[in-house]
């Protein structure tokens, strides 16, 4: 992953195929050239990232105790944990703000709770 960060993005397959230890020739078997490689990267990597969230979501709602706090630990460690975890991932596209983040999960939380509460609970 690191050969397609976003400082990265101009490197070659040959620079991929020496981070893999692999020959040119197998990367060419596998892939018809860099982009089908890039692609196959950042799906991989998408992948790992959406496994990870989705554990995030099992392990603070699996269970739900107290849903506004089980909702604001999640979102902390959305915004936390997969940007140090998966740096080479987030380094592929830019990345919000601290503000917008904060927006987005304050929002998000909000209206989660208005519609929970609108269902009676």
């Amino acid at each position: 992953m690191t050969a397609w960060s976003s400082a990265n993005t101009n490197r070659s397959c040959s620079t991929a195929r020496t981070e893999a230890d692999v020959s040119t020739r197998t990367i060419y078997n596998h892939f018809e050239g860099k982009e089908q490689l890039f692609f196959a990267v950042i799906e991989d990597s998408a992948t790992r990232v959406a496994d990870s969230q989705t554990d995030m979501i099992d392990r603070h709602l699996g269970e739900v105790n107290d849903l506004e706090s089980d909702l604001v630990a999640l979102g902390r460690e959305w915004v936390t944990i997969p940007t140090q975890v998966f740096a080479d991932h987030f380094a592929t596209a830019p990345s919000p703000s601290a503000n917008e983040v904060s927006a987005i999960v304050t929002d998000g939380v909000a209206a989660f709770l208005d519609g929970y509460r609108g269902r009676g609970n």
